[in-house]
């Protein structure tokens, strides 16, 4: 498998391992903003103005943080797992607009969340399944 990277870094100072490296300290912030884009809904947006979408922009962000903590701070074991677990953010970004709107309280949150526990695996790698997708024709248009 071959990597392309493209940057105007000086390669004397940094070698292709050092990018990599670099790149890998910066995944955790591009899995946010996929969390931010398609979770969060940060994609599509209601109002037309300019001051609507930054009031929609800024509501977005607040509830992944609302989220983000809430994930950081729940610390779910279980006893007969040799895995760690965390909770599917997907399903809690959903589970705290619930909460929000119905007023409900933290046990029930826990007791939820505790049915979306994903494994946590370190280090773990999948070869990525390129799949040609075919191009779509304007014919269906009348």
């Amino acid at each position: 498998m071959y990597e392309s990277l493209i940057t105007n870094l000086p390669s004397a100072s940094f070698p292709a391992s050092k990018l990599k490296e670099l790149y890998n300290m910066r995944w955790g912030i591009e899995t946010s903003f996929r969390d931010l884009k398609h979770t969060i809904q940060l994609t599509d947006f209601h109002g037309k103005k300019p001051e609507f979408i930054q009031q929609e922009i800024y509501a977005r962000l607040a509830i992944y943080n609302f989220c983000a903590a809430i994930k950081q701070a729940l610390k779910i074991e279980k006893e007969t797992s040799k895995y760690k677990y965390e909770v599917n953010f997907r399903m809690l970004v959903k589970i705290c607009r619930r909460f929000l709107k119905k007023k409900r309280d933290d046990e029930w949150i826990r007791k939820i969340l505790e049915k979306y526990l994903l494994p946590v695996r370190p280090g773990r790698r999948y070869h990525r399944k390129n799949v040609h997708k075919g191009i779509k024709s304007f014919l269906y248009r009348n």
